[in-house]
């Protein structure tokens, strides 16, 4: 009979095993939790020793707002001793949001809301709370396009010491009209001060080279103050703008665009008239035809008769190849009277109707007006007293100022004649420019129909809102849009953001009124 013999497991390498499969789950554990932390805290524990990128394209949906405007010293010393415990009670989807964004009202922006489920959360009564839809941030909405290619030039312009940009065109000036003043003191965009440092590149010279020369600076300053796309093209005699410290990018980029307009300004060419038919489509406004066509929306009613405020599909529409209006000839006129009226050149006149004997033409007879605009003559009339018609053409007495003001700011460029800062000539201008610092919300001046959203020749950006008995206002130069055509707005709903797109110094809003297809001015209508 065998008996089976079973091999005994001394006890002491029994424990060594035990304590080997301990060591080994706890390491794998602490491997497992360091990694896990590591993902999750990386951005937080270490990413606060720099400035690090994050992603604006956050979804903000869903945020809330506590409002504490109402609340005394004592609640608020309370709250923030409190704060941790309701950070930590507040549901996962919900962020607290302290205090109210600027953009938002504290006595009127929030909206009633009924039955919010903070999770047992209790705060003061004090507390407003409520759920809001911001606005979407993007940069665009839609396509726009290339850029037109008179921008494309502007884009492009280097200056040097041959076009320094510091000269200024020689003008066409006239005699104040009767009934009209120019401002006393010219309108300034672009403030002169010692915000830089003029440096010209000598032959060799890299932009590495000329930031060292000066403190404070990175060569990213240096070509966004200059709007250089490439740092390593620079020529010989090109000059730089240095600003002083990265707080003056902005003034500095807004001479530099100073002297590239003027540049453009002494680069023009007159170039003779030449004519183009357009058929209207469905969905078309004369918005989207003028940027089609890279003109302003009073060129397209300056050369063509419209027997409604609606485009109907079908209807064929004279173009011209430039701005300017055309303008029929009545009994009694002259060409020298008729230039003075529109502020035109007659030598400029004869440059774009190059076939046509001026001083020939009689009543019945048609010319071209570069630059001219159509709502120009009547703010030339004499003014008249008693029951004057010049409160009629402003829209002051049909006027509710049911309008609320798109941003706060300084009017830095009014309504009407003006001598243009920049290129010293006289020129109209059709709205307010508003100064306001890039990115300011911009709201819509009252209830409508977004009529166009999207790119506008030297407008940039641009939204025009469709309000009620005609009427409609225009927001230029946008850095962002924020709303898409044909959506409805409401007075006060934010439907972009200041900026200093298309042929423009700097930062602000191009703000313009419109009855039908002509401007008036804005202010007799804003409240």
């Amino acid at each position: 009979m065998k008996t089976s013999r079973r091999r005994k497991i001394s006890p002491s390498r029994q424990i060594r095993w035990d304590f080997t499969l301990v060591i080994f789950f706890m390491f794998s554990v602490s491997v497992l939790l360091m990694m896990s932390a590591g993902n999750r805290f990386s951005g937080v524990a270490w990413g606060g020793l720099a400035d690090w990128d994050y992603d604006e394209s956050v979804s903000l949906d869903g945020f809330m707002v506590v409002d504490l405007s109402d609340m005394d010293d004592a609640d608020l010393a309370a709250g923030f001793m409190k704060g941790a415990a309701y950070a930590a009670q507040f549901p996962e989807n919900v962020f607290p949001v302290l205090p109210l964004p600027r953009e938002l009202d504290a006595s009127s922006a929030l909206p009633k809301v009924e039955n919010t489920d903070l999770g047992g959360l209790e705060l003061p009564p004090s507390v407003r709370i409520a759920h809001l839809q911001l606005p979407m941030l993007v940069e665009e909405i839609g396509d726009f396009g290339p850029l037109p290619k008179d921008l494309e030039d502007f884009e492009a312009i280097v200056l040097n010491t041959t076009d320094d940009g510091l000269k200024l065109p020689d003008d066409f000036l006239m005699d104040t009209l009767p009934g009209m003043e120019l401002p006393d003191d010219d309108i300034i965009l672009a403030e002169v001060s010692v915000n830089w440092k003029e440096h010209v590149v000598k032959s060799g010279e890299t932009l590495s080279d000329i930031v060292l020369m000066y403190g404070g600076i990175t060569t990213q300053d240096v070509l966004r103050a200059n709007e250089l796309r490439d740092a390593n093209r620079l020529s010989a005699q090109q000059i730089l703008l240095i600003p002083n410290s990265p707080e003056r990018i902005e003034d500095t980029l807004e001479e530099v665009r100073t002297r590239k307009s003027r540049v453009v300004a002494m680069r023009e060419q007159v170039e003779p008239l030449k004519i183009s038919s357009y058929v209207v489509a469905a969905g078309d406004s004369l918005w989207s035809i003028a940027n089609s066509q890279n003109l302003e929306v009073d060129t397209l009613v300056g050369s063509n008769v419209f027997k409604t405020s609606v485009l109907q599909p079908g209807v064929v529409l004279r173009v011209p190849n430039q701005d300017g209006i055309f303008y029929t000839f009545k009994s009694g006129d002259k060409i020298d009277n008729v230039a003075k009226r529109y502020r035109v050149s007659v030598d400029k006149i004869k440059k774009v109707n190059p076939t046509t004997d001026l001083y020939s033409l009689k009543a019945g007879n048609e010319i071209f007006l570069p630059g001219a605009r159509p709502e120009a003559v009547a703010e030339a009339q004499p003014k008249k007293t008693g029951n004057a018609t010049s409160a009629n053409k402003s829209g002051s007495s049909s006027s509710s100022r049911s309008l609320r003001w798109p941003v706060m700011g300084r009017i830095n460029s009014p309504y009407g004649w003006r001598r243009h800062p920049i290129t010293r000539r006289n020129d109209f201008h059709t709205g307010l420019d508003i100064k306001a610092a890039r990115g300011t919300v911009i709201r819509s001046a009252g209830d409508g129909v977004v009529a166009y959203a999207g790119w506008m020749g030297g407008y940039g950006k641009v939204v025009v809102v469709q309000h009620a008995n005609g009427r409609s206002t225009l927001y230029a130069h946008c850095s962002s849009i924020l709303v898409s055509q044909g959506a409805r707005v409401s007075s006060g709903q934010n439907i972009a953001r200041v900026g200093s797109t298309g042929r423009t110094t700097g930062p602000h809003l191009h703000f313009e009124v419109r009855n039908g297809n002509s401007p008036v001015n804005p202010l007799p209508h804003m409240r």
